[in-house]
């Protein structure tokens, strides 16, 4: 018979190697990044304070949003997500969100009074500073997002165009440090426009590592001015918690050019991640959940994932829930996610008449629902002689043999790898197995001295993933001096080509 504890050790022991080995970021080296990109893009919002007076009135902060400032982050520190945040300068109890039968699920519409616009015209700034949000407004006085992303995207190129551009779309800014050292830190920006979002490339000088940063402009709102109708309700765990700033994103409803721009999207950044905090596995679970998906290459917004343990959120009010071991937890949320999708919809957190995958073809769907039992099967006919049959479809497959090298004298590898399905495949070739916890091989019965070995093993090879993820730690600190010390012998180079810095006074 089958030691459970035993199994579900080993079962943690890959889960947790794979967190150190192949999904874990390192802290300094993601720190560097951030560290980076935030001196170019609060430089970029110096130089738009300096060239839109309107700006300067309505600008209030950046806002970090997605996966890196959730904690759900997997893959290399390459993209970003910051929220340029902006408020208007009206009384807020003139302003309407409306929230009803006329308005799509997910987004809301905001009228501004006529009396709003009149106190703001009475202002003695008002033709100087806020003459042109005149343009903003409908005839009956809806916010216009696309006038607004047009103007937030006019005040970016002006604050690029201060800088030197070297060739087209590449922008070059020298930052020096506040610090004593007085180093120069220097970089290559190019700008891309993607929805709602602006995307700049970040590439570091001399080290050429790039980072590409989507800057949002959002319109911040707060408690209790909050969307009616079917929209979620703020909690008071979430009041309690001082989480009271929400969001409009200037995104459109269709791709098409008959969008009607009144509408703007709903964004509960600060809300979700107040939820999802503090919740024992639930962040490593949603990481390796991401992980499948990009090794399985299974086309999944990140966000449609974490919306699913949101729900769960509410479906589990057990304290103990979410203390429940990873191998656990991970098989729970995937077989979530597969009847979601069997289901066709992922209700949207905050609106649950809103279907996040209705634009999802049917045929998609089913390949989705396909590949997802032919995984489910597989690890659970090989869970009980194999453990590390979870790895196999977390990682990739390069990935997956160098993991199955370091473990191979532990954990035997499954002996039929799960076929790969593919995109033509239907609803029929659907392959369904016994529940995890009921399952047992019948061929596993180990004698005592293996399971004795297996153990003292699994101790060594903890005590050696912890030395290693030292090592790497190290390395990044290695890699971040070494990137210093190549600028600072470039220095001197950089500052006798003819540039532009663009450094503000209080810079220096």
């Amino acid at each position: 018979m089958v030691d459970r504890k035993k199994e579900e050790a080993a079962m943690e022991t890959v889960l947790n190697q794979l967190h150190k080995h192949c999904i874990s970021l390192h802290d300094d080296t993601i720190k560097a990044y951030v560290d980076h990109f935030m001196k170019v893009l609060n430089h970029l919002i110096v130089l738009m304070k300096e060239e839109d007076v309107l700006f300067k009135a309505m600008y209030r902060r950046m806002s970090g949003a997605g996966s890196y400032y959730d904690g759900l982050k997997v893959g290399k520190p390459e993209e970003f997500d910051v929220d340029i945040v902006i408020r208007l300068p009206v009384s807020y109890e003139e302003i309407t969100i409306v929230s009803n039968r006329s308005v799509p699920p997910a987004f809301t519409k905001v009228q501004i009074t006529t009396k709003a616009m009149d106190l703001l015209r009475q202002r003695p700034d008002w033709a100087s500073t806020y003459r042109s949000m005149d343009k903003w407004r409908d005839k009956d006085g809806f916010l216009l997002q696309s006038e607004f992303r047009q103007w937030v995207e006019s005040v970016v190129n002006k604050a690029l165009n201060r800088l030197r551009r070297s060739k087209p779309n590449c922008y070059e800014l020298g930052i020096q440090d506040p610090d004593a050292s007085g180093r120069l830190s220097q970089y290559h920006i190019s700008l891309k426009k993607s929805g709602p979002a602006m995307t700049f490339t970040v590439t570091m000088i001399p080290s050429n590592a790039k980072v590409d940063v989507d800057f949002v402009p959002v319109i911040e709102f707060t408690h209790p001015k909050w969307p009616a109708g079917s929209v979620r309700p703020l909690s008071d765990q979430l009041i309690k918690a001082k989480r009271t700033s929400w969001f409009i994103v200037p995104k459109p409803k269709s791709k098409t050019g008959d969008a009607d721009h009144t509408l703007w999207r709903l964004a509960f950044h600060e809300q979700e991640r107040e939820l999802i905090n503090d919740r024992g596995t639930l962040k490593p679970v949603c990481r390796l959940l991401k992980k499948l998906r990009d090794s399985c290459q299974l086309n999944i917004a990140s966000y449609y994932l974490k919306t699913l343990f949101l729900w769960e959120i509410d479906a589990n009010k057990a304290p103990d829930f979410w203390k429940m071991k990873q191998s656990h937890l991970f098989m729970h949320m995937l077989k979530i996610l597969q009847q979601n999708l069997k289901r066709g919809e992922i209700k949207y957190y905050w609106d649950k008449h809103c279907n996040l995958i209705e634009g999802f073809q049917e045929k998609h769907k089913e390949n989705l629902v396909c590949r997802l039992d032919n995984i489910i099967a597989h690890i659970e006919r090989n869970v009980s002689e194999s453990p590390i049959v979870i790895a196999e479809h977390i990682l990739t497959k390069e990935e997956f043999e160098a993991f199955k090298k370091n473990c191979s004298t532990t954990f035997p590898s499954p002996s039929k790898p799960v076929a790969a399905v593919p995109n033509s495949a239907t609803k029929e070739a659907v392959v369904h197995s016994p529940n995890l916890q009921g399952f047992r091989h019948k061929s596993d019965v180990p004698c005592s001295l293996c399971v004795d070995m297996s153990s003292k093993l699994d101790s060594i090879i903890i005590a050696l993933t912890s030395v290693q993820s030292r090592v790497h730690t190290l390395e990044g600190r290695i890699n971040v001096l070494c990137a210093d010390i190549r600028s600072i012998r470039n220095q001197s180079q950089f500052k006798s080509a003819p540039r532009v810095l663009n450094v503000p006074q209080h810079f220096l």
